[in-house]
């Protein structure tokens, strides 16, 4: 589709955006022109950033994986795909080509049956016609998985274009010379026949085509889609750094916008897609009534003329009735929306219908068979509108892809944020402790070391313990000490008293060291830039670590966030902060 340049945006603007949205992601639903007032921002600019950037969901969808052994098969497979991408890496031309030495061989076929006289036969007749069909299969099939490899609706387009043509000069002639009769309107008849036999028969090659591309278009998304998911915390943090760079030593750039998303047709329909479509499908059924009923031929035709008029004008209607289905479903931009505008419009397409004009009216639909017809027409169209609103979004992810290697600054923004929210998602307010045992190195001196592996084993486990009675998360056991993550205040510091107090049990029954186990905790409340597990480095847990070694052994450090949530706890403060936080000391690191 043809863009044109809306603006021209400094990275500056772009960068206070995406500041101003992190603090404040709610402001993401405001109205893009007051935020872009308040920022002193371009409005389309700051509405297509709203616009590309969404909050991720999570995906709950499993995969199910076959646990058979395929690798045989598939690296087989993985060849052949190779291959056929070498042969369409010029699609326009793999189809032409294909779709000539497919008509050359029918050509051929028939032009070797007729010159040895087997066509004559009707046993003849039925090889010839069996081979031509299975040619025009093969190379259909092609055809197919050609468009699912690209993922390019624009190709269907160009082969559909060669099929007709290819298909209407052969049924043209075939149906002139097949005429009978003195009267040259029945051969018109005949041929238009025929060529209406062409244009539905590409209409289905075209519907399959499109169907191939946009589920191929799909799938690779769907991949794009499962291997952002996988990215670990450190790829995203250096994919945001890297739109970063590039969104900043761009310079100044333009963001681009597409001429038909802001045609007034495309706008009011998507403000009211339900109301258009089932005024869509009455004003087309009505024309294909007021067309087609016996009144309005015009005196003096003859039949067949009124025949050819009746026969065309509802292959053309049927086919702007199809298309019709396809815009609904394309600007509808999502299933919901499309099954629900492409159940409108069929209703639409029956009210006209019973109007008594011509053979319409009531009992057009007396029968069984009619209404059947008109509900298996309706799903019909449902299918539809929906792989043409599965194209919409395969079409709309391509752009933003394109944009992505363009550098657009809006859509890079965009991505920006997306990876932002990502990365906060499960962002909290959690209380961290931070436990270690004093004096472990001279613990493991001259000790057995079958000795200290196990006692340090049954350590790390008896605080595992404790911790998740109390609902903590255990971030990490390594070494002498454990970090943990709690939702509130009060059930760390319980949980670091019920360690306190246990202690001297567990050196009595578990541990095999010779010197005690002796524990200094160090409790702080902060907040998370998402799951802790996945935080490897974050604020909260270096100034509980800094909390923990001011405390005395067997002592319970609280920095002032914490004694802050435990009103009534007896605590002292020391003489100096830590990391800018005052710190207490619990008066009763033990349960009482």
């Amino acid at each position: 589709m043809p863009s044109e340049t809306i603006d021209q945006v400094p990275p500056e603007s772009a960068g206070a955006l995406i500041a101003h949205l992190r603090k404040n992601p709610g402001d993401a639903s405001r109205d893009p022109s007051e935020l872009a007032r308040e920022l002193g921002i371009d409005a389309e600019f700051v509405r297509h950033v709203l616009r590309a950037a969404k909050m991720p969901e999570e995906d709950h969808d499993e995969a199910f994986q076959i646990r058979i052994s395929l690798r045989p098969f598939l690296t087989w497979l993985r060849r052949v795909l190779n291959r056929f991408d070498r042969l369409v890496g010029r699609p326009i031309r793999f189809i032409y080509v294909t779709l000539g030495l497919s008509f050359l061989l029918c050509v051929g076929l028939a032009a070797f049956a007729e010159a040895t006289g087997f066509s004559a036969s009707g046993q003849g007749f039925q090889v010839s016609l069996g081979s031509a069909t299975l040619v025009i299969l093969a190379t259909g099939a092609l055809h197919m998985a050609c468009y699912f490899r690209q993922s390019n609706s624009r190709y269907v387009l160009y082969g559909s274009i060669g099929v007709w043509l290819a298909l209407a000069a052969a049924s043209s002639v075939g149906a002139w010379r097949a005429a009978t009769g003195d009267d040259p309107s029945l051969r018109w008849v005949q041929v238009a026949i025929a060529l209406s036999g062409v244009t539905m028969f590409t209409l289905v090659y075209v519907g399959l085509g499109s169907f191939a591309s946009v589920f191929g278009g799909w799938l690779k998304f769907k991949k794009l889609d499962l291997r952002e998911e996988r990215m670990s915390r450190q790829d995203l943090l250096e994919r945001y750094f890297e739109l970063q760079a590039r969104l900043r030593d761009g310079g100044i750039a333009a963001y681009r916008v597409s001429r038909w998303e802001l045609s007034p047709f495309v706008v009011a329909f998507r403000r009211r897609p339900y109301l258009w479509a089932f005024v869509g499908g009455v004003q087309m059924a009505l024309t294909l009534v007021l067309i087609t009923g016996p009144e309005n031929f015009r005196p003096g035709e003859t039949q067949p003329q009124k025949h050819l008029f009746v026969f065309l004008a509802m292959s053309v209607i049927d086919a702007l009735m199809w298309l019709s289905y396809v815009v609904v479903g394309f600007l509808a931009r999502d299933l919901r929306r499309a099954t629900i505008g492409s159940l409108l419009y069929s209703l639409g397409t029956v009210i006209p219908t019973l109007l008594p004009v011509g053979p319409y009216g009531l009992s057009f639909y007396s029968d069984a068979g009619s209404v059947i017809g008109a509900v298996r027409n309706a799903l019909l169209m449902v299918i539809v509108s929906s792989v043409a609103a599965l194209g919409a979004e395969v079409r709309r992810r391509a752009g933003r892809e394109l944009s992505l290697q363009q550098n657009d600054p809006a859509v890079l923004a965009a991505e920006m944020l997306r990876i932002h929210w990502r990365l906060s998602d499960g962002a909290t307010y959690v209380c961290v402790m931070v436990v270690d045992a004093a004096r472990s190195s001279e613990m493991k001196a001259e000790a057995d070391p079958l000795a200290v592996e196990y006692s340090f084993r049954e350590y790390q486990e008896w605080i595992e313990r404790h911790s998740e009675a109390h609902g903590g998360r255990v971030h990490s056991t390594a070494g002498d000490g454990a970090v943990v993550s709690f939702e509130n205040s009060g059930d760390a510091f319980a949980t670091a008293r019920r360690l306190q107090s246990d202690v001297a049990r567990f050196n009595r029954e578990n541990s095999r060291l010779r010197l005690p186990f002796r524990l200094r905790i160090g409790l702080h409340r902060g907040h998370v830039a998402g799951e802790i597990e996945e935080v490897e480095f974050t604020e909260v847990i270096d100034i509980a670590a800094h909390v923990q070694s001011v405390a005395p052994v067997s002592g319970i450090a609280l920095s002032d966030s914490v004694v802050a949530e435990l009103p009534g706890e007896e605590v002292v403060p020391l003489a100096r902060e830590v990391d800018g936080h005052l710190v207490y000391l619990a008066l009763n690191p033990v349960e009482d």
